[in-house]
């Protein structure tokens, strides 16, 4: 995959969100949890949220969605054809970029066994 985060990559229909949510696999970390299920496309797909009632600020709201974009590009070539869930927590917004990043890459290699 390139280093741009494609259209095709994005997950933006609120209903598959939504079936994210309510039915895919969890995988959970202190910082977010990750929701996700395989898909019918030949290539992994995100989704992010960072609620405004968690984070207020939109620069933290942007920051947290950044570190995921940048982890998913680098994984996304060892990743199936699933689509990924990452739903930020609090305590997200005090940790430092690396420690997500690391939990984040964790959390892929846990997806594709």
């Amino acid at each position: 995959m390139s280093e741009k985060f494609s259209r095709a990559a994005r997950l933006r229909d609120e209903k598959i969100f939504r079936d994210l949510i309510s039915a895919g696999e969890k995988i959970s970390t202190p910082f977010f949890f990750i929701r996700h299920r395989h898909n019918p496309s030949k290539s992994p797909r995100l989704g992010i949220v960072a609620p405004k009632k968690t984070f207020r600020r939109v620069v933290d709201r942007n920051r947290l969605k950044r570190i995921a974009r940048e982890s998913f590009r680098r994984a996304a070539a060892r990743l199936s054809a699933r689509d990924i869930l990452v739903y930020y927590l609090a305590p997200a917004l005090n940790a430092e970029g690396v420690v997500l990043a690391r939990c984040l890459r964790e959390c892929w290699a846990r997806m594709g066994k």
